[in-house]
C-alpha cells in the first residue's frame, strides 16, 4: 500500500533476547521496544517453559527469568502497548485540530483494535516494527512463539515490518 508521507509511519524498534538461535525450538526470554515518535518504551521478561543453561546467549539471570510473565501474556501486553501508543498519538493529533471535539476522538480511540479503525474518517499512523535481522530471526521467532503459546498470530498482520540489517549493510561504508 503506497504511503504518502513518512509521518504515516510510527516506527517501533524491536529487540528480543532468546534462549538460542533456533526459531523452532528456542524461546523468547525478553521483549523490548521503543518508538521513535514519543520514545515510549515497553520491556518485559518472559518466563520460559524450560530454563536455559548459562547466560552466554542472553545474559539474563535465572531469578529475573523466574519473575517473568508467560509469553502469551507478554505478547498481549506488547500488542496493547503498540495500539495504545498509536491511539495516544492519534488523540493528540486530532484533539488539537479545529472542529474535532475531544468526545469524538475519545470515542474513536477507545478500545477498538487499530485494524477495525480504518472505516472511520480519522486516519491513524501505520505501525512499523523494525528489527535487526528481523526477517530471518526476530519476526519468525515471534510467530513461532505465538504458535507455541496459542496466541492470536493474526494480530501481527495489522503491522508492517522492516529489517534493519540490510540497511546497516548498505550504509556501512558511509557510516564507518
Amino acid at each position: 500500500v503506497p504511503v504518502s508521507a513518512p509521518d504515516d509511519f510510527d516506527v517501533f524498534f524491536l529487540d528480543l533476547e532468546t534462549s538460542g538461535l533456533d526459531v523452532l525450538h528456542d524461546e523468547v526470554l525478553e521483549i523490548g521496544i521503543t518508538t521513535h515518535v514519543s520514545s515510549a518504551q515497553f520491556a518485559t521478561t518472559v518466563l520460559p517453559r524450560r530454563l536455559p543453561e548459562g547466560l552466554s546467549v542472553h545474559g539474563i539471570e535465572q531469578d529475573e527469568l523466574l519473575s517473568g510473565v508467560p509469553f502469551d501474556r507478554a505478547f498481549n501486553r506488547l500488542v496493547d502497548f503498540l495500539q495504545d501508543v498509536v491511539k495516544d498519538q492519534l488523540f493528540e493529533k486530532y484533539a488539537s485540530q479545529e472542529g474535532s471535539t475531544q468526545e469524538l476522538v475519545k470515542e474513536f480511540v477507545g478500545s477498538e483494535p487499530l485494524s477495525q479503525c480504518s472505516g472511520h474518517r480519522l486516519s491513524h499512523p501505520i505501525v512499523l516494527l523494525a528489527g535487526h535481522n528481523g526477517l530471518k530471526f526476530y519476526f519468525p521467532m515471534l510467530v513461532s512463539e505465538c504458535l507455541r503459546h496459542g496466541c492470536n498470530v493474526f494480530q501481527l498482520a495489522e503491522f508492517y515490518y522492516c529489517d534493519t540489517l540490510p540497511l546497516a549493510r548498505a550504509f556501512a561504508a558511509h557510516i564507518g
